[in-house]
């Protein structure tokens, strides 16, 4: 048989499937053999012993000769996220083989994720030490230490990370968005339009360049970060990076609507308002509501409001339309339905200019 792997699992760090709802029954002959069956069920194979000890579970085992290498079995748990078993095992190899690097790297990965920072910063450290060409062990310590709130040291680590392999994207998308933080630019930007040529289809590094883009300002910046919010919108359009994409597209195209008038109110808003305002005088709240709400799904995909040869078509409403004629029959529709949403884009303006042709007063409603 293997020699034996000994390791602690910490009372609060127990499997979930054996976890008492009782402190006191850590000790209870019926939760050590519940505990036994459970590992024995992990390893599937060799000998296991467990024994409870001062705050947890003490478990040893013993793998069978022909068994999976105990190092493999534990990432193979890492790769199912099963980060509470898994480290355990990883923390008893590295007392019989504190020089192992993949134990290293591993464990503070699975630290990291699991927001034990200070000890996984200790053992992505060690890695580092005694392998200093360890790219992604740079990278995971940063990352750990951006996690830790230490980010001036997480800078210097991931910029290590990028002398010893610049090619790295992980180390380039980290460090462009930590520097971004700090305000250092320019210099973000540089990392992660590396990032993005590295990763063409890695949505994190594209939200990244284009957010920062966005925070440098100017018209050719906001051109190009809205192009970059697009492409990582058409990565994966349910996650939250992507909702955060729409958002900052709705600013852009709201900051040059205003620009374009040079601030003032928009006369073609206005009449777009307006012309919503006499159809829907003549619907349902429940037509209403249908036209809104199918705008508001196009909308998810993007509307381009400044450019007025780009057409578009509805399935409740006959006729082609621009971005903006929608967004305004959209703020409309919802001025109708439920005034408390915010469409992330200002027509109050041109809402209350129409409201006055509509009605004569401020307050008419259609």
């Amino acid at each position: 048989m293997r020699p034996p792997i000994r390791f602690t699992v910490a009372k609060e760090f127990l499997p979930i499937e054996i976890t008492p709802s009782d402190p006191q029954e850590l000790e209870s002959a019926a939760f050590l053999e519940a505990a036994k069956r459970f590992y024995e069920s992990q390893f599937e194979d060799g000998a296991v012993e467990v024994q409870s000890v001062p705050g947890g579970l003490a478990v040893t085992w013993t793998p069978a000769e022909a068994s999976l290498d105990p190092f493999e079995y534990a990432v193979g748990l890492l790769q199912k996220r099963q980060h509470e078993v898994a480290v355990p095992i990883l923390q008893g190899l590295l007392k019989s083989e504190p020089n192992h690097l993949g134990v290293l790297f591993n464990l503070g990965m699975a630290e990291s994720d699991l927001g034990k920072l200070d000890d996984a910063i200790v053992h992505l450290k060690a890695l580092v030490e005694k392998d200093p060409r360890h790219a992604h062990g740079w990278v995971a310590l940063g990352v750990g230490q951006a996690r830790a709130g230490r980010i001036d040291e997480a800078i210097a680590t991931l910029g290590e990370a990028v002398r010893v392999a610049p090619d790295d994207p992980y180390a380039r998308r980290n460090l462009g968005g930590l520097l971004g933080k700090k305000g250092l630019l320019a210099d973000a930007v540089t990392h992660l339009r590396e990032a993005v040529r590295l990763l063409p289809t890695d949505q994190p590094a594209l939200y990244g360049l284009a957010h920062t883009l966005v925070a440098l300002g100017g018209d050719e910046h906001a051109a190009e970060a809205d192009g970059l919010f697009q492409r990582a919108i058409a990565v994966d359009p349910d996650t939250e990076l992507a909702e955060l994409c729409r958002r900052e597209r709705s600013q852009i195209a709201q900051r040059t609507f205003r620009s374009n008038a040079a601030g003032q109110i928009r006369m073609d808003a206005v009449m777009y308002c307006l012309g919503a305002m006499q159809t829907f005088a003549k619907m349902s709240k429940e037509d209403v509501r249908k036209i809104a709400f199918e705008i508001a799904m196009l909308g998810t995909k993007g509307l381009d409001v400044n450019d007025p040869a780009q057409r578009y078509h509805l399935r409740s409403l006959p006729g082609q339309f621009s971005g903006l004629h929608l967004v305004c029959i959209e703020y409309v529709g919802f001025k109708l339905i439920d005034p408390s949403v915010d469409l992330g884009f200002d027509l109050s303006q041109e809402y209350r200019q129409a409201q006055l042709l509509f009605g004569g007063s401020p307050g008419a409603q259609p």
